[in-house]
């Protein structure tokens, strides 16, 4: 039914609300005139009112919209009662955050993107991943690959080079590639000279084996023979034990367990270059190492590739420097070894 306003005001009791040139609907669809500076009625129902030229505003509840400024947006608060939420000033890009206590709804707020907003990435759901930013941990194009191009993975997430598929199963390092191998270069002694060669490792690298090729000289009457990996002046990081008179035949590869102190594999500290030492003893004739022939001037290359350090016929001790203490050059100890 419709109803008349009181003088001074218009109401609308239930119907939608249309505007015209100083025209308001009531419920049932009954045009009412609006005249000038109508002030705005009371109740709770949706209300108007009209300024000197009959151009009419809508209210809500009798109140005033709470929006000023640019931005703003209108929400209902706990009251409830429209609420402003004033535009995010920052420049920071912001968005529009809300918890609810699983019964009732709260008021909204900006807020920037936390991690834990975010699921956790894996290598099929994508997600939040948290990138290595340690400088010292990237390592250049060539040393070693990590997942997918264009993807994020640590070091417990890593692929093999390829040219390593074709070395000896679980090689993750060598000091030549297996098919160079062409000849039975070093010619270890009977009194235990030991033969080193250069090899380049990445950081956080475990070394838990060093495995050399027996070349075409069999040992004859052995009575040492030991495998470790030094730094680069040549102090001992893991060593192996002592083969002592065990067979050594030609031909044959020799894979010996290197650890830090009987028991423990050794971590890489920092990428960079090491060195791989071999010696072997024997009563008679001391065995000869696969490898390549190396050229006849690496004395004048900085570091020296390859060459001998002293004799030294038993296994030295984890941290102590090899007897020599330096690197003699020669072109004979260009030996293969493999570290997995």
């Amino acid at each position: 039914m419709a109803q008349n306003p009181t003088p001074g005001q218009i109401s609308n009791y239930g119907g939608a609300v249309q505007t015209g040139t100083g025209v308001i609907y009531d419920a049932l669809g009954n045009p009412v005139v609006v005249g000038a500076n109508m002030p705005v009625g009371a109740g709770s129902g949706k209300v108007v009112a009209s300024d000197a030229s009959g151009n009419l505003t809508l209210q809500s509840s009798g109140s005033i919209l709470p929006l000023t400024t640019l931005g703003d947006m209108l929400y209902e608060d706990a009251t409830p009662t429209p609420a402003r939420l004033a535009g995010n000033t920052a420049a920071t890009k912001n968005f529009l955050t809300q918890t609810g206590t699983g019964v009732i709804s709260a008021a909204p707020a900006w807020g920037t993107i936390a991690a834990g907003d975010l699921p956790t990435g894996t290598t099929s759901t994508k997600g939040a991943l948290r990138l290595d930013g340690t400088a010292s941990d990237i390592l250049p194009t060539g040393i070693q690959l990590a997942g997918a191009t264009g993807f994020a993975a640590d070091a417990g997430h890593s692929h093999s080079l390829v040219d390593f598929q074709q070395e000896p199963s679980g090689t993750l390092a060598r000091t030549i590639p297996l098919h160079s191998i062409n000849n039975a270069v070093a010619a270890l002694t009977t009194g235990g000279v030991v033969a080193v060669n250069i090899i380049a490792l990445p950081a956080g690298l475990v070394v838990s084996n060093i495995m050399v090729a027996v070349g075409g000289t069999a040992a004859n009457g052995p009575t040492h023979f030991w495998t470790a990996l030094l730094d680069s002046t040549l102090h001992v990081l893991a060593v192996s034990a002592d083969l002592g008179n065990a067979a050594e035949p030609a031909n044959t590869a020799i894979k010996q367990a290197v650890t830090t102190d009987g028991t423990h594999p050794y971590t890489v500290a920092a990428t960079g270059y090491y060195y791989v030492a071999v010696s072997g003893s024997a009563s008679t004739t001391a065995p000869t190492l696969a490898g390549v022939s190396g050229i006849s001037a690496i004395a004048n290359l900085t570091p020296t590739p390859y060459g001998t350090a002293g004799t030294q016929a038993a296994p030295p001790s984890v941290a102590a420097q090899l007897n020599s203490g330096t690197i003699t050059p020669a072109n004979n100890q260009n030996f293969a070894a493999w570290l997995s």
